[in-house]
């Protein structure tokens, strides 16, 4: 009996080695290093933005990169390093290591993988292979040949998860939307940046700068000028006892003359006085357009530079802010798609073991009816 069982493992374990074989050789067709190439080429075309392009387009971007076989701890690239390339993790995992944020595993076999782990110029974060690894590199330049126009730097998001890799529950949803929001924000930032400072006014001063006009002022404060005192009438002719007194005469005529000159001398005066005063109005005027300008040019400046910093801190903490989303969108990426690998692998091994089971249900059935029909070695010989 207990051959009989061996003999029929050997046979099960030579019908899978052939179909292995039979398999491998299907698949490999020559020699080890083009089976590589081929497993390469496939995982390449499954990346964005080559699985949107023509086949003939995917050739000839595999030929202008190159692939590169990385051990465990080494760095593909590191915080401040500036290139023109852009790479893809094909196999193995690495950890994505930022600024302020803590470091994340990306394995080949995750949905997130698809992204390429930078962009071109400096780099914003480390990269470090944890097992042996396959990264593809290849420059920005020819890619963006055979890509869409790229957008504007500000309205860049190739970093960006598709959200239909996480948005499948309500939370991951509400990620998306948080998303979408603060790329809109953001570009309506960008869109008041291009438009550059406006020029700043120059700050001019006149007679209404105050609210008031300083003519009314000095109007105000300049005494009217009377009206030119016309000579008195002619008194009546006195009698003819007074035109006969000479003293009376002589008295009335000095007294005209004296009140002739001294309206004379006040209307002088007057014109004196209003000239001195215009020239002090005028003097302190620009005294005070002065010190008004210097007042104005000192608030607008201080006023600048506070604005300039909170829209540096701004900008900062929008880029801390999408920097945080785009990890946190590539983690609810990467878990959500082992969540389906690990459901397609419970089913897998459900299946398996369903088959086993019948299987061995069969060998057993069939087990049983072989010890029925084989005679029994112990059985005395017939005398």
């Amino acid at each position: 009996m207990e051959r009989i069982k061996d003999a029929l493992d050997q046979a099960r374990r030579s019908r899978e080695k052939a179909v292995l074989e039979r398999t491998v050789n299907n698949l490999v067709g020559s020699s080890t290093a083009d089976v590589n190439d081929l497993i390469d080429a496939r995982r390449i075309r499954e990346r964005v933005p080559f699985n949107q392009l023509q086949h003939e387009e995917q050739q000839a971007l595999i030929a202008a990169g190159e692939v590169l076989r990385l051990d465990g701890g080494q760095h593909v690239f590191a915080v401040g390093d500036q290139d023109d390339r852009i790479h893809y993790l094909l196999e193995g995992a690495v950890s994505i290591l930022g600024e302020g944020a803590p470091a994340h595993t990306l394995y080949a076999y995750q949905e997130a993988a698809l992204l390429p782990l930078d962009d071109a110029g400096t780099k914003s974060h480390t990269v470090t292979v944890l097992i042996p690894s396959r990264i593809f590199r290849i420059p920005h330049a020819r890619l963006s040949g055979r890509t869409a126009t790229p957008a504007a730097p500000e309205d860049s998001r190739e970093d960006d998860v598709p959200r239909e890799l996480y948005a499948h529950t309500y939370s991951g949803e509400q990620l998306a939307q948080l998303v979408d929001a603060l790329h809109a924000d953001r570009k309506g930032l960008a869109a008041e940046t291009a438009g550059g400072t406006p020029p700043r006014d120059e700050v001019k001063f006149g007679e209404n700068t105050l609210g008031v006009r300083l003519d009314s002022i000095v109007s105000e404060l300049t005494p009217s000028v009377p009206p030119a005192v016309e000579a008195a009438p002619p008194p009546t002719l006195p009698s003819h006892d007074e035109i006969n007194d000479e003293i009376s005469r002589f008295t009335r005529e000095l007294e005209g003359r004296f009140r002739r000159y001294v309206d004379v001398v006040r209307s002088e005066e007057r014109r004196r006085a209003q000239a001195q005063l215009q020239v002090h109005v005028k003097r302190l005027q620009k005294l005070a357009e002065q010190q008004l300008r210097g007042k104005v040019e000192t608030i607008r400046d201080r006023y600048h530079e506070a604005y300039l910093a909170k829209e540096r801190k701004l900008r900062e903490r929008y880029g801390h802010l999408i920097t945080l989303t785009n990890t946190v969108t590539r983690q609810k990426a990467a878990i959500y798609q082992a969540r389906r690998q690990l459901e397609d692998k419970l089913r897998l091994a459900e299946q398996v073991h369903n088959e086993l089971a019948q299987i061995g249900l069969n060998v057993t059935r069939q087990l049983n009816d072989l010890e029925g029909m084989i005679p029994d070695e112990n059985t005395a010989a017939p005398e």
